[in-house]
Formats: C-alpha cells, sequence, structure tokens
C-alpha cells in the first residue's frame, strides 16, 4: 500500500486529538489550552514522522551507496583484468615480433646459403638467376641513362667475362678430387684479387666462372683510354691465374689457367644473349689454344671499334 502524505497524516493526527483530554505530561505549561496542547502534540507528531522519512531516505541512500560500491568493485575488477589482458597481449605481441625477427634472420640466412656455392664461397648459378637481371635492368635503366646525359666523355658499358678452366680435369681424374677442391679454392682466391668489390663472381658449375661488372671507358682523340673495362679486368685474371700453383699431400700442383671470352653489351642484347656470346668466345679461346698447343690462359675479346683481341 502506498505510504500517507505527511500532510495526510498530520490530518488523521489532528482528528485522533481532537476529543482526547490532554495528559498533565503534554505541556510543561499548565496554563496550555486544550488546543494548544493539541497544537503540540501534531508538532510533536510531525517531528517523529520527519525523522521516519529522512531514517527511510538514509536507508535508500545507504543501499544506493552500497549499490553503486559494489558497480565500482566490477567495473575495477573489469579494468584490472583488462590492463593485465592488455599487458599480455603486448607480451604476446613482442614475442611474436621477437620470433619474427628470428625467423627472418634465419631466412635470410638461408637465402644467401641458397646463393653461395659452399666449396668456393662464391656465388652460384641460383645467385646468378636472381642478382645478374638487377644488376642488368640497372645498367640500362639508371646507369646508362645518367652516363647518356653527362657532360663528361666517360662512357658506361655492361661486360661479361666467362673462364672454363683448362687443366683442371687431370687434377681431379689423376691426383684426386680433393685436390681438385682445392685448385678450385685457389681459383675462387685468384678471381676475388682481381676484381672490384662491387664486381659480382659466380661459380656455374664445374670449372666454370662468370665475371659481371659495369667497366667505363674514355675516348681521347679517337684513341680509347682503359679505365676499367673487360680489357683490363681480364688481364688482371690472367695475372692472378698465374698464381694458382699449391702443394697437395707433399705434391706440386701447377698454376690453373683458363680460355676467358670478355665482351661488352651490345644495344638491345638481353643478359643472356650477353651471357651466351661470352661463353662462346671463351669456348673460341680453348679450341684456338689446343689448335696451337698453347699453355697459360688465353683471353679472346669482342672486337668493336677497331679494338683487337688480346691473347
Amino acid at each position: 500500500m502506498a505510504r500517507k502524505s505527511l500532510e495526510g497524516q498530520f490530518a488523521e493526527i489532528r482528528k485522533q486529538t481532537a476529543d482526547e483530554p490532554a495528559p498533565d505530561t503534554v505541556s510543561a505549561k499548565p496554563d496550555m489550552t486544550k488546543e494548544e496542547r493539541r497544537e503540540a502534540i501534531v508538532e510533536r507528531s510531525k517531528l517523529a514522522i520527519r525523522n521516519t522519512e529522512l531514517a527511510l531516505e538514509a536507508g535508500r541512500l545507504k543501499e544506493r551507496n552500497l549499490k553503486l560500491a559494489e558497480e565500482n568493485a566490477d567495473l575495477a575488477g573489469r579494468l584490472k583484468r583488462s590492463q593485465l589482458l592488455t599487458q599480455g597481449t603486448q607480451a604476446r605481441v613482442l614475442e611474436l615480433e621477437q620470433e619474427n625477427q628470428r625467423l627472418s634472420r634465419i631466412a635470410e640466412e638461408k637465402e644467401k646459403l641458397s646463393r653461395t656455392d659452399a666449396l668456393t664461397g662464391l656465388y652460384n648459378r641460383h645467385a646468378f638467376e636472381v642478382l645478374a637481371p638487377t644488376m642488368y635492368e640497372t645498367y640500362q635503366g639508371i646507369v646508362r641513362e645518367s652516363y647518356l646525359h653527362a657532360k663528361s666523355a666517360v662512357q658506361a658499358n655492361f661486360n661479361a667475362i666467362y673462364l672454363d678452366l683448362n687443366n683442371f680435369k687431370p687434377i681431379n681424374d689423376k691426383i684426386s678430387h680433393t685436390a681438385g677442391d682445392e685448385a678450385l679454392k685457389q681459383v675462387a682466391k685468384a678471381l676475388r684479387s682481381a676484381v672490384r668489390g662491387t664486381d659480382k663472381i659466380f661459380r656455374m658449375g664445374g670449372d666454370e666462372f662468370l665475371v659481371l661488372f659495369v667497366g667505363h671507358e674514355e675516348p681521347v682523340s679517337g684513341i680509347t683510354t682503359v679505365l676499367d673495362n673487360r680489357f683490363v679486368i681480364a688481364n688482371r685474371i690472367q695475372r692472378a691465374l698465374e698464381n694458382t700453383g699449391f702443394t697437395f699431400e707433399g705434391k706440386e700442383i701447377p698454376p690453373l689457367s683458363a680460355s676467358i671470352g670478355a665482351v661488352a653489351a651490345q644495344p638491345e642484347e638481353t643478359l643472356q644473349e650477353l651471357v651466351d656470346r661470352a661463353d662462346k668466345f671463351a669456348a673460341d679461346a680453348k679450341k684456338e689454344s689446343k689448335d696451337k698447343n698453347r699453355s697459360g690462359s688465353v683471353v679472346k675479346l669482342d672486337i668493336n671499334n677497331g679494338e683487337t683481341p688480346v691473347r
């Protein structure tokens, strides 16, 4: 049942006390009239009811405060769990990033190994297939472009030098494959000493090697001044191969020689066409070496602008 309003309760109290004789204890004043005593009782009743109302309101506020405290505690718990979850997520993210970096390093190392010839430490054929096209495209699209528009008379050219060892098979057949391995290591060492750090050396398989690089030359008064093109590098390789002799199990292994084809890229020539031409020049050099019974390395160069082969 709905609670009566204060005014309704006061009216009911007045009605109940209208004919009621006032007790001697109603007031400390002996001269209070009946009406005054009734009003005094009503006022005290009002205060009592009001106090009751305030107590009820205080109870409701207390309940509300308790509910709010529970809600706050629940929110605090959720926030803490969220923070813990966030910290856990951040830790997991960091862990995954570290694992990703570790796997990336492993992948890079494996990719590097996949491009490296295990015996000589040079680039292998797979590396040629991956790196050489990028080198050639860079030369065609950027390097050559810059030189074509440069004021300097220096010209760039993309060079390929193909090597086929002449006297390698007897080492394998007559001495041992271990000695043959050592001979290949000596050749790799010689090639590294003959080229620049930016040049790329590939072991194409067996006893065949390829060197790719961008060279430069400067025409002066109709004469080509060699700076670092195929002429220079091929001759450096010739001289370096003369120092590839070594001792194996007490036996002196003479220096190795090679048939060398050195060519420069021609306009509109593809990379594979360039390499095939260098390979053909190396084969021609080997045939010439056998036909003329020549010892030592033989270099066959392409002939451009009146240049003659160097042998």
